[in-house]
């Protein structure tokens, strides 16, 4: 023999050796093996690859094959025979496998260096994945003992397996474990699964759908029995009780032999099982929990948040999210609940306004002016609407954080809710309206608080103002209202004016609050132009004059102001009290925007008395130095101011409006006065003078007698005849120093129905015209339906705008050629384009 002729081997020597070496490690981990044995065990797997003209690489990977696959029957046999013969428990099949895999797995795992260089070479190459030229079958050695025993062993037993682990977990159960108490048995079979996933890249694969998938049914039907048998020997309340149990239990047990996707999979099914299941059962019986009284929060609680198990579960292939319908239908429950109990309150509160009184009466009663006793049953006014709404909206605002956690789905179910039964009030738009102005108001007695009292009851109009569907009326409301209590002086500060403008300018924006804003920087400049007219007095630019207003004509409009004239001879006198000017009179004078304010000019022939009159032609001649070119209406009606009585047992202070100063100052000169004299004595008509003389009437002051000289005693404006007479009550007599004389004040009227007005419904007209205008000049081209959803959503921050209503404004624009319809569209598809 030479150095290159290659030494000579046996294939069935050297095999014997492999294969008695193979065997003997599979059957004792322990056995040692010294290191010139394992060298020639390499070097004969070396030798036989490498053999001269007939390798013997494919006979010795079948050989090897073939050992393996005798090797595992033997040990197949052994566990049948265990678990057909012997009685014992179902862990210890489980821990038998467990045995006799890790053995032999470990023992495949050394085993394997023998064949490296069959597995570098010859597998490779031939590998029925990746290899070069692949040959079905051939796996890596070590890959190939484990398909071996997937194939001859884990198929064989694999039903016992999942069984007696099945019957493991379910005796945990039975035994309200939070674990197994199994010595580890489940959780080390369980790792055996991804061991034999390895032709898998995901190597739980051959776990998921051979024993996890059978868990999650096994642990659905375990629960659906004993769900159904609970519920048929226990109340509602003390069956999620225990299913929060149950729950708690099965979460522990499942963190203790699965990971965390597992587990969750086997507590979804318990949950589906346990809730889903009887989900119509136990929603319904959230309607007794919310009616009981009082609720059963704790219930509800504990209801919720087993319902919300159900959110973010997984489909049992895994992945897909399952829309949670037990909890749209609590929302729903605990949505027409809440909504119930706002519109029982509503209705009472309409029942206990059928006892009304007049809107004269109730004008006077706010006055102080109605007698003693006087009148009907209390009405339901502002504060007892807001008031009811307000505690409804606490009360189950308290419930939604109590109960569901004040998560997002059920503050949406309370503000819906609230929505419907706020505006179930009639009017609610003008009553919140008129609420606020209670509040911000100094002639109401809801204003005479401190100020944390008063801004957290502006936070709740701004509560209550988000529910308002007709934001559009309420802005009318609020500032026609805003304009009294700006031209009054009687707003209670400027800070409570500014957070009611914050509230509502956080819902509905900057531009519903900017004419709101407007009118304050009129007050503001209001205030510089008195100073400055005043200056200009002083320095010689006029006399004093009247109390009014005016329009500002390019300026802005004018708004009235406090006012009088000199003493005169009947005992009237105007009091100084502003600004000192001469003739022992004072007045101011807003001037406001044109636009801003909620005013429209009154035409009128009113003649001021004359220390008005002068005033008004002083303060025009100042105006039009400072302004040149501007021009302004005066608003007569909306004047007012004092006057001092010098005619009675004591003297009186007298609060009235710009006209009545007018008939009051003619009986300077005489004590008793025609009705016709006193209307020309001021230039009104007849039918105008009875509105300003009835309230001068009904407070006392003067006395009226018909033409026969008989005493009359009106009810109403419409009671006062042509011919009758005034006379000056010289007995008069008031509690009070200062009187204040007014017209009905709406301020606090009882609830009545009324549908939006002509004014409103033409407001809204433009609106929707001009939001559909926006609309398709951004976008040229739009269908129907989107049109109408964009054109909602502009407008929904001011009023609920119905589809019948856009499309009729959609067809008023057509016929303006504003808008062109698309032909050619398939029915209910319509379209339009911007043609303008």
């Amino acid at each position: 023999m030479t150095l290159l002729t290659p030494e000579p081997i046996d294939f069935d020597d050297t095999w014997v050796l492999l294969e008695s070496s193979l065997i003997t490690i599979l059957q004792d981990l322990g056995q040692g093996f010294p290191n010139d044995l394992w060298i020639s065990l390499y070097t004969g797997v070396y030798k036989l690859c490498t053999k001269p003209m007939d390798p013997q690489h494919s006979k010795l990977y079948a050989r090897l094959k073939e050992t393996l696959e005798l090797y595992v029957a033997g040990v197949l046999k052994g566990l049948l025979a265990f678990d057909n013969a012997t009685a014992h428990s179902y862990t210890e099949l489980l821990v038998r496998y467990r045995t006799s895999f890790h053995n032999y797995s470990v023992g495949m795992h050394y085993g394997s260096d023998w064949f490296k260089y069959l597995d570098r070479h010859w597998i490779n190459t031939n590998h029925c994945e990746t290899g070069v030229s692949p040959k079905e079958g051939v796996y890596f050695v070590r890959e190939m003992s484990l398909m071996v025993w997937k194939e001859r062993v884990f198929e064989a037993l694999k039903e016992r397996l999942r069984h007696n682990t099945m019957k493991v977990i379910n005796a945990a159960r039975e035994r309200n474990l939070s674990n197994l108490d199994d010595n580890d048995a489940v959780r080390s079979l369980l790792k055996t699964y991804e061991t034999l996933g390895f032709e898998k890249r995901d190597r739980s694969h051959l776990f998921q759908t051979e024993l996890e998938d059978f868990l999650v049914t096994d642990t659905g039907r375990y629960y659906s029995r004993r769900g159904s048998d609970l519920l048929q020997h226990m109340s509602v309340p003390r069956y999620l009780q225990e299913v929060e149990r149950y729950l708690q239990e099965e979460a522990s047990r499942c963190e203790s032999f699965v990971g965390s996707y597992s587990a969750r999979r086997i507590l979804v099914a318990a949950q589906e099982a346990l809730i889903k299941a009887h989900s119509s059962r136990l929603v319904e019986e959230a309607r007794g929990m919310l009616s009981a009284s009082p609720e059963k929060r704790v219930d509800l609680r504990r209801l919720f948040t087993l319902i919300s198990y159900l959110e973010d579960g997984e489909t049992r292939g895994g992945g897909g999210a399952v829309e949670n319908n037990a909890m749209k239908a609590l929302e729903e429950v605990v949505r027409d609940h809440v909504r119930s109990v706002g519109l029982t309150v509503v209705k009472d509160l309409q029942a206990k306004g059928a006892m009304d009184v007049s809107d004269d009466e109730a004008g006077v009663r706010d006055n102080d002016l109605l007698p003693a006793g006087g009148g009907k049953a209390a009405v339901v006014t502002s504060d007892d609407v807001v008031a009811a709404m307000l505690e409804v909206y606490e009360h189950y605002k308290g419930l939604m954080a109590d109960s569901f956690d004040s998560s997002p789905g059920f503050r949406a179910v309370l503000d819906e809710a609230c929505k419907s039964f706020v505006n179930a009030v009639p009017q609610a738009s003008e009553w919140l309206a008129r609420y606020a102005h209670c509040l911000l108001d100094k002639g109401f007695k809801e204003s005479k608080v401190d100020e944390g009292t008063r801004q957290e009851s502006l936070d709740h109009v701004g509560f209550l103002f988000a529910y308002i569907a007709d934001k559009d009326i309420f802005h009318k409301y609020y500032s026609k209202l805003l304009s009294k209590r700006i031209i009054q002086l009687t707003s209670v500060s400027d800070e409570a004016e500014e957070r009611m403008l914050k509230n509502m300018r956080k819902i509905s924006g900057f531009e519903y609050t900017s004419k709101l804003q407007r009118m304050f920087v009129d007050k503001t400049l209001s205030r510089d132009l008195h100073t400055g007219y005043v200056e200009w007095q002083v320095r010689g630019g006029g006399i004093g004059g009247g109390g009014g207003g005016g329009r500002g004509g390019g300026g802005g409009w004018g708004g009235g102001g406090l006012g009088a004239g000199a003493e005169g001879e009947g005992g009237f006198v105007y009091p100084a009290g502003l600004v000192q000017l001469p003739m022992h009179f004072e007045a101011f004078t807003f001037v406001l925007t044109a636009g801003c304010w909620p005013l429209q000019s009154v035409s009128s022939s009113f003649k001021p008395p004359a220390p008005i009159e002068d005033y008004v032609v002083s303060f025009l001649d100042f105006y039009s130095e400072v302004h040149s070119g501007r021009k302004l209406e005066w608003l007569y009606h909306l004047g007012h101011g004092e006057m001092v009585t010098h005619c009675f047992d004591k003297t009186y202070r007298i609060y009235s409006s710009t006209f009545q100063m007018g008939l009051l100052h003619q009986f300077n000169d005489s004590t008793e006065i025609a009705v016709s004299e006193l209307a020309r004595g001021i230039n009104v008509s007849d039918t105008e003078i009875v509105r300003h003389l009835f309230p001068l009437i009904k407070a006392g002051l003067l006395r009226l007698h018909g033409a026969d000289g008989a005493d009359l005693k009106p009810t109403s404006c419409d009671d006062i005849p042509p011919g009758a007479r005034a006379r000056l009550n010289a007995s008069f007599s008031h509690k009070r120093t200062r009187v204040k004389i007014n017209i009905v004040d709406h301020s606090r009227q009882p609830l009545k129905e009324a549908k939006p007005s002509t004014e409103i419904i033409q407001d809204r007209k433009m609106s929707v015209q001009a939001a559909i205008s926006r609309v398709m000049k951004i976008r040229k081209e739009a269908s129907h339906r989107d049109l109408v959803v964009q054109v909602r959503e502009q407008l929904r921050h001011l009023f609920d705008v119905d589809p019948p209503f856009v499309k009729r404004n959609i067809e008023d624009l057509i016929n303006k050629d504003y808008l062109h319809r698309l032909e050619g569209r398939e029915p209910g598809k319509e379209g339009y384009k911007y043609v303008a």
